[in-house]
C-alpha cells in the first residue's frame, strides 16, 4: 500500500495525492460492482482483477483529461472523477434489482471475500 501511494504521489507530482483524490478508489468500486451485479457466478479471482483494472482506468481518465501534470489541475479532475464514480455506485445500489448482501457489506467496508466465506 505504501509503495502504491508513493507511486501515485510521484506520478502526479503531488505529495498530498491519495487514491481517493484521483478517482482510483471509485473506479475500482464501479468495476467491482459491475462484476458482482453482471457476473454473480464469476470466480473469486475475477473481483480483484476487475477492481484493479477499474482503478487503473480511472487514473488513466484523470491523466488524459488533465493532460498537463499541474498538481492542482490533476487533483480537481480526480475529484470530479471520484464524484462521478461515487454517483455510479449509488445508482447501481439503488437500482430496482436484487442487490446481494455482500455488495452492501463490501461498500460498508467489510471485505466481500469474508462475507462469501461466511455464507458457505
Amino acid at each position: 500500500m505504501a509503495i502504491a501511494g508513493a507511486a501515485v504521489q510521484s506520478v502526479v507530482r503531488n505529495p498530498l495525492a491519495e487514491p481517493g483524490l484521483k478517482g482510483i478508489t471509485g473506479g475500482a468500486s464501479v468495476a467491482a460492482m459491475l462484476v458482482i451485479l453482471v457476473l454473480p457466478a464469476a470466480p473469486l479471482g475475477v473481483l480483484p482483477v476487475a477492481a484493479t483494472v477499474g482503478g487503473v482506468l480511472a487514473l488513466a481518465i484523470v491523466m488524459l483529461i488533465a493532460r498537463q501534470l499541474a498538481p492542482t489541475r490533476v487533483v480537481l479532475i480526480g475529484l470530479g472523477v471520484a464524484a462521478t464514480t461515487t454517483a455510479l455506485v449509488n445508482v447501481m445500489v439503488l437500482a430496482p434489482t436484487e442487490i446481494p448482501v455482500g455488495v452492501v457489506t463490501a461498500l460498508l467496508g467489510t471485505p466481500y471475500l469474508v462475507w462469501l466465506l461466511r455464507a458457505k
